[in-house]
């Protein structure tokens, strides 16, 4: 697994992360026969928390920014 290394002044900071949309992370939503694949922001997720709980655990701040229909 990956370590990431955080400055441990990520209290001075809010971190604000865009959330994923669910049509770009299920493979439902894909059409491969024309190129459209949502396989990285799929491999990215489990990185994303384990940066974000990294994160908070610092001292950091996080604002989830959410899609809405």
């Amino acid at each position: 697994m990956e370590k990431f290394i955080i400055d441990t002044t990520v209290g001075l900071y809010t971190l604000i992360v865009v959330d994923l949309i669910k049509s770009c992370c299920s493979e439902n939503y894909g059409r491969p026969e024309i190129g459209i694949t949502f396989n990285r922001i799929r491999q990215m997720v489990p990185k994303l928390k384990t940066f974000t709980d990294a994160y908070r655990r610092l001292g950091g701040k996080i604002i989830w920014v959410k899609t809405t229909p």
